[in-house]
């Protein structure tokens, strides 16, 4: 289940990049404004909520 809702929040960052309009439009349209300090913002809590579901998944899987 965790490797999914993994799976599934990077998906949603590449698909909004592409034109979906997902977390990755958020991202691309930041980027082409320049805003550089909101794009930084969205990247460190794309990278957070990877590790969080991350985390425990690595420590299930050392568990069990």
């Amino acid at each position: 289940m965790l490797y999914l809702l993994d799976t599934n929040i990077r998906a949603a960052t590449l698909l909004g990049i592409v034109g979906a309009g997902a977390i990755g439009y958020y991202l691309l349209s930041a980027s082409r404004v320049l805003e550089f300090g909101v794009v930084t913002t969205i990247l460190i809590m794309i990278f957070a909520t990877v590790m969080l579901v991350e985390l425990p998944a690595i420590w299930l899987r050392d568990r069990f």
